[in-house]
């Protein structure tokens, strides 16, 4: 697909609910062609090209050779798969997306402009697709081990400050004599790449390890 595309026609300038719901009122008898035709601002041609299911992607719009090289509802697919795998603490990379987009392609038997030798689905349409699903954007995740991810809830941050609270009382200890100490000063935790995520919510990554474990020192 050629990149930062101008269109020069005024061909196609309704909208893709437009078509369904003319192509709707035309399959329950509401409107006729031409009469739909008038209604949606959609040539008569057009209308009965995709009723009669003579394109090669029914209720969709199409200008000239350039259409998505995954069917929308496919991309749907990819988009939520994005942001369940972000919701798990896995968020997807821009590399990983396009493979999975490239698998996805074969798996169905679609014909896709995508590079065979790499394997991946490349910059165009993965510029695109965001685009197509603006709600998705690319950020850089913070390092999160598995158990600090899955222990830091208001059940387990709750008991922490209530036993807190009563070690202080007992042993009537001021808060400035707490300090937190890190057992090692070496990082065996890398820098994880950008991940795809819903655009305005916090990224976590999961790793194996993070940095020494911090322990609660009271002098």
């Amino acid at each position: 697909m050629v990149r930062n595309y101008k269109r020069k026609t005024a061909i196609a300038q309704y909208s893709k609910q437009d078509l369904e719901q003319g192509l709707d009122d035309i399959r329950s008898k509401k409107l006729s062609f031409r009469k739909a035709a008038e209604t949606y601002k959609i040539s008569k041609s057009t209308l009965e090209r995709h009723f009669n299911e003579k394109v090669s992607r029914p209720d969709q719009i199409k200008l000239g050779s350039f259409v998505p090289a995954l069917p929308l509802n496919m991309e749907k697919e990819l988009a939520e798969h994005v942001l369940q795998m972000q919701k798990m603490f896995f968020g997807l990379s821009t590399d990983i997306l396009c493979k999975l987009a490239y698998e996805l392609a074969k798996a169905n038997n679609i014909t896709v402009p995508f590079n065979d030798s790499k394997k991946k689905a490349g910059k165009d349409w993965l510029g695109n697709f965001l685009m197509r699903n603006p709600n998705i954007s690319l950020h850089q995740p913070d390092a999160t081990s598995l158990s600090r991810a899955t222990g830091f809830n208001k059940v387990q941050v709750s008991a922490f400050f209530d036993k807190l609270e009563q070690v202080l009382m007992v042993h009537k200890i001021p808060q400035s004599r707490i300090y937190n100490v890190d057992e090692t000063g070496v990082s065996s935790v890398q820098k994880p790449k950008k991940i795809l995520s819903q655009k305005g919510s916090k990224q976590v990554f999961i790793i194996s390890a993070e940095r020494g474990k911090t322990i609660t020192m009271i002098d």
